[in-house]
């Protein structure tokens, strides 16, 4: 504790230190201490005019003296009148002297030596400029008179800057020493935000580098737009006041959007309500048609809102404290520096206090502060994930042991028999799956590739063709993965794109992270990044091929094609095709905006039939050698053979000569006994419970406990999409759109044509901040009116 205590105070004592810094440097530390007598030389060294000042009443009598820069509204409420000596000892030389007054509430009249030097009787569009006057003549008695009065309320006299006079070089030198000064510091701040900026729009989940590049981005701007640049760049008064006054309301939400995103605090109702008050001032700001209108709006609109903010930050600092966050005791002492600045100069404003002012200076020290510990919070964050990522290769490296000591022992071969084949097919080999049953499913694979070639006395093969099963999690379920594909090309083309896909299939499923998820979204998930890396050989290399995903509970089968030949269903002894379509080959160069994943509920005695195109084109055994697909045959031969590989592969070669690498799985459904009837059954009736349960605290209100429910029919009833309609229509209804597209997307897998899942993924995008280009496609693809989705009468069904 008091470790943290200290930070806070170190933090503390920096805020001021930069506020002190910037206060010496606009005072002129160099300057002489002001008095009567001046006894050096007027030409070369400047004097210091702050102290000293009469103030006179209407009739020029003294009735009290002051210091400078000073708000005198206390004591002179409509206008006041000031008068210095200035005398020097023994003016040696003729010079040019200028004389440095600050910023004057208007009017203002100056007079020296009883001769009028500066007359300004009416407004002029730069009440906050600094006034320096050149060319003041010599002597050594002189006097210079003051007549101020005021144009905001509360406000009169020399606000800010030290009066002094000297020599014109000096002072002019002093000025622009200052404002150059400020422009870096201000230019510097700008880059830092626009930095955090696109940091925040990049990352979206650090929503704090977003809020503090807005945040220092409104900051710079406004220092700006309240400095002397207006002047020297010849910029429009009205218009940059009229910004000056437009973003002063955005600077707290801004920044206690920062606070809350950096500690991961959700912002609340009140904090809403305060933004929109802020919206609200600022577009008074911009329809007043004068700035004592926008000052007058400022003190009794916007100023009051700040005391919520300030409130709702220390409350939230102290609950951060309280939770053991050490970055909070840094924060809680910069605020407090900014606080108390900011209430001095508001108090200042009010004519309440007589103080300079200093919050301009103060926040610098806070948003070094919080820069400082952004930068550091992402490069922990940058570390950590580097952490997680070396873990997360060392789990990938234990689970591949297998295939790199296969690697390994190709490799040596290799060097040692030079047998590229040789080498080809030992990789191969690595990826053959060894699975024949899983549950109550008999598996059979059959591969045999066209590439045949002797080494060592041996018959090897190579080829393109790949079939590998897994066991794969998601969530609770577990299911049965397959993939069968056929790489473009025979030999050693095809033999790479099949270590490749195989690579990287089994690569997928071991680093996979089993959050729950449907089967559909999982398949068209590995398919689609599949697809992604064969499209970088630039049409150079394609890849057929099934993707399966078996469900041993529900005795399910989930199946998205890739330009694959089609599946064979053979039920009851009658064979059929199962797809009517299929999705383009991986590594074609267009993507395909709409997947088909096709659902499939297997009963007793089914068998799926899985194969490349080396099963149907076949050269014929003529004088023509014709290659001719035997498609429709396959149909016949799947029905009529028995239920083993070898057996169909014996039929198809009755047929012609294989001119392709071959490659089958076959998944048979075995009879089941009673108790898995039963325990169907049972499944059921847990079902309708359940959802009676889910819909009952949906009604009810108590939405979290249903959302729960529902997710979980969805995912242990895969095959139905009406539960999964369901699912994701109380998902959206609950804000939680990201967890609603999953569910709704595996609907458009499954039934593209389902209008009321397109219409409701369609909201989901909407919501999801998907641009409307996008949706109007994506409607259209659908065969639905895009821009009647955006007129205005259908605002309501959106939203709804």
């Amino acid at each position: 504790m008091f470790g943290k205590c200290v930070v806070c105070f170190i933090v503390s004592i920096f805020s001021l230190g930069i506020s002190l810094f910037f206060g010496f440097l606009e005072k002129g530390i160099y300057s002489f201490s002001g008095s009567p007598g001046f006894s050096g030389n007027p030409c070369r060294e400047i004097q210091d005019l702050s102290e000293g000042w009469d103030i006179l009443d209407s009739q020029r009598v003294p009735k009290g003296k002051t210091n400078l820069p000073k708000n005198l509204f206390p004591v002179s409420p409509g206008f006041v009148y000031l008068s210095r000596n200035v005398v020097y000892s023994s003016p040696s030389e003729e010079c040019s002297l200028a004389f440095y007054l600050g910023k004057v509430s208007e009017n203002l009249r100056i007079f020296w030596n009883g001769q009028s030097i500066y007359d300004q009787e009416e407004y002029e569009d730069r009440y906050d400029r600094t006034r320096i006057l050149y060319g003041i003549p010599i002597s050594s008695e002189n006097r210079i008179d003051l007549y101020i009065r005021g144009y905001f309320p509360k406000e009169i006299g020399v606000l800010s800057g030290t009066p002094k006079i000297g020599p014109a070089d000096k002072i002019r030198k002093e000025y622009y020493v200052f404002q150059i000064s400020l422009l870096i510091l201000i230019s510097l701040f700008f880059l830092i935000g626009f930095y955090f900026l696109l940091l925040g729009l990049k990352e979206t989940s650090l929503s704090s580098n977003l809020f503090f590049g807005i945040f220092l981005v409104l900051f710079s701007v406004y220092e700006f737009l309240g400095s002397e640049w207006k002047y020297e760049l010849g910029l429009s008064f009205s218009d940059c006041k009229k910004l000056e006054y437009c973003i002063l309301p955005f600077l707290f939400p801004s920044f206690f959007a920062f606070l809350s995103g950096f500690f991961g605090v959700r912002m609340g109702k009140v904090s809403f309500l305060l933004f929109l008050w802020s919206v609200l001032c600022a577009s008074i700001f911009y329809f007043s048609e004068s700035i004592l209108n926008m000052d007058h709006w400022n003190r009794t609109l916007l100023q009051p809102s700040w005391i919520p903010y300030c409130t709702l930050i220390l409350l939230r600092m102290i609950d951060r404290i309280r939770s053991g966050e050490k970055d909070a005791f840094g924060f809680l002492g910069a605020i407090l520096v900014l606080f108390v600045s900011i209430g001095l100069d508001i108090a200042i404003a009010r004519g309440i206090a007589d103080l300079p002012r200093t919050s301009g200076f103060s926040v610098l020290g806070l948003i070094v502060f919080s820069g400082f510990r952004l930068s550091q919070r992402f490069i922990e964050m940058k570390l950590e994930l580097e952490v997680w990522n070396g873990k997360l290769q060392e789990e990938v490296k234990s689970r591949t042991e297998e295939l790199r000591e296969s690697l390994q022992e190709a490799r040596a071969m290799k060097e040692k028999q030079d047998g590229d084949y040789f080498l080809m097919g030992i990789l191969q080999k690595s990826f053959e799956s060894k699975l024949d049953s899983y549950a109550m499913f008999r598996l059979e694979t059959l591969s045999s590739q066209f590439k045949k070639f002797e080494f060592k006395g041996k018959t090897w093969e190579l080829g393109g063709d790949a079939i590998w099963m897994e066991e794969v999690k998601l969530g609770e379920k577990t299911y049965l993965a397959l993939m069968n594909s056929d790489a473009m090309g025979k030999s050693l083309q095809g033999a790479a794109g099949s270590l490749l896909i195989s690579a990287l299939f089994r690569a997928k499923i071991l680093s996979f992270d089993s959050s729950p998820q449907p089967p559909e979204n999982w398949l068209v998930g590995v398919y689609q990044e599949l697809h992604r890396v064969f499209q970088t050989f630039d049409g150079n290399l394609f890849v057929t091929g099934v993707f399966c995903l078996l469900d041993p509970e529900t005795s399910s089968l989930f199946l998205l094609n890739s330009d694959h030949p089609r599946s064979v269903l053979v039920r009851r002894g009658i064979a059929g095709f199962l797809e009517e379509d299929s999705n383009p080959k991986m590594g074609f160069p267009f993507d395909s905006t709409q997947v088909r994943v096709i659902g499939l509920s297997l009963e007793e005695g089914d068998r799926i039939l899985i194969g490349s195109d080396g099963r149907e084109d076949l050269r014929l055994r003529e004088e023509s050698s014709e290659i001719r697909s035997f498609s429709e045959e396959f149909l016949n031969i799947a029905s009529e053979s028995p239920s083993d590989l070898e057996s169909i592969r014996k039929r198809i070669r009755m047929l012609g000569d294989f001119t392709d690498d071959l490659s089958l799985v076959q998944m048979v459904r075995e009879s089941s006994e009673e108790t898995s009837r039963a325990s169907g059954k049972r499944s059921e009736i847990s079902k309708r419970k359940t959802l009676q349960t889910a819909v009952s605290f949906w009604k009810s209100g108590r939405r979290k406990e249903a959302l729960l429910r529902f997710e979980s029919l969805a995912l242990t009833h895969p095959m139905d999409l009406e539960l999964s309609y369901l699912t994701a229509w109380a998902l959206y209804k609950s804000g939680n759109f990201d967890r609603a597209r999953i569910y709704s997307e595996k609907i458009l897998y499954r039934e593209s044509k389902k209008e009321e899942n397109i219409l409701l993924l369609a909201k989901i995008y909407f919501k999801l901040g998907y641009s409307k280009d996008r949706i109007v496609k994506f409607l259209a693809e659908n065969g639905l009116d895009g821009e009647s989705f955006f007129r205005t009468t259908n605002i309501l069904k959106k939203a709804s």
